[in-house]
């Protein structure tokens, strides 16, 4: 009788918490109020130690504020990009390749001289197959990019080729 009661108040609680954001489940630790406390102790801590990082490699105050400003806002903006009804679950399946991303790319950055990236293909552009793969199809012409071509500094030699979809025509 208990177990069922246990149960059956269970659900009603979870019935209340669903789409009401003024009902919070304490248990959960990704909870706004939880979050909102860990991207304050981002700002507390680890901001200010890129701070004084970004001043300790010339570059003023004001600019360094812009620079972490611009990271979390196109962070931000990406996220919402996202179709509706699919961000939740697109975000939370996606985890790892977001990660593992940022780590990836902020390590070839911190490089002397930094790794080179670039994804800037106009489509229309001429297929160079020294730069690119093909990603499912082959053309003269660029289409649109799939993942960025690295080099080992910029005007460096390659490292990786990018992938682009071909197309036939211009």
């Amino acid at each position: 009788m208990f177990l069922s009661f246990s149960r059956l108040s269970a659900a009603a609680a979870s019935r209340l918490r669903d789409n009401n954001p003024g009902i919070a489940d304490l248990g959960d630790p990704n909870r706004p109020m939880k979050l909102a406390e860990r991207l304050s102790e981002l700002y507390d801590n680890d901001w200010t130690n890129a701070m004084e990082a970004m001043e300790d490699h010339g570059i003023e105050e004001e600019e360094g504020v812009q620079i972490l400003l611009n990271i979390l806002t196109v962070i931000i903006e990406k996220l919402k990009e996202t179709p509706v009804g699919k961000k939740d679950h697109v975000m939370v399946d996606c985890e790892e390749y977001i990660d593992k991303a940022i780590e990836y790319c902020w390590m070839m950055r911190v490089q002397d001289p930094p790794v080179h990236i670039e994804w800037d293909f106009p489509v229309g552009s001429d297929f160079d197959s020294n730069r690119f793969r093909s990603y499912t199809k082959g053309g003269n012409y660029v289409s649109f990019v799939v993942w960025p071509v690295l080099y080992l500094h910029e005007n460096g030699p390659l490292l990786a080729k990018g992938v682009v979809q071909g197309k036939k025509n211009k």
